[in-house]
């Protein structure tokens, strides 16, 4: 005996378990966002940035929280912006607006880009209600 539940459907099912495992790892490798490298609201943002310089080519992630005040969406993509009345102006491109309007709180995650001092594009960029990260 001493074999395993696998052994009745052929050597494919004795390597199912360790497919699986490695698919998981590789797939959660690939789709890894790094962990935020700066966490901020707009009321915070313009302090916060003072003293952030990230190295031009890296993949720096922030994640900034705010009342939203652009929701739009167009050719298969979704704009939302927060931070309007204060400077730098936050523009997160993701694929939904996951029902969030303009007014809402939301948590903006994504990938930093200063197009101007008082514009920030985060892109690829994740939404959420705060506190859920």
């Amino acid at each position: 005996m001493g074999g395993t539940r696998f052994d009745n459907f052929g050597p494919t099912m004795k390597a199912l378990p360790l497919a699986i495992a490695s698919f998981l790892v590789f797939a959660a490798a690939a789709s890894a966002q790094p962990a935020p490298s700066l966490y901020t609201t707009c009321e915070k943002l313009v302090e916060d940035l003072k003293d952030f310089h990230p190295p031009e080519g890296d993949l720096i992630v922030i994640e900034v929280t705010g009342p939203l005040e652009v929701a739009e969406t167009g050719d298969g993509l979704a704009y939302m912006g927060v931070c309007g009345n204060q400077a730098p102006k936050v523009m997160c491109v993701t694929y939904k607006l996951n029902g969030f309007d303009v007014g809402d709180r939301v948590t903006l995650t994504g990938s930093f880009r200063r197009l101007e001092p008082d514009f920030i594009v985060l892109d690829p960029c994740l939404n959420s209600p705060p506190g859920r990260g």
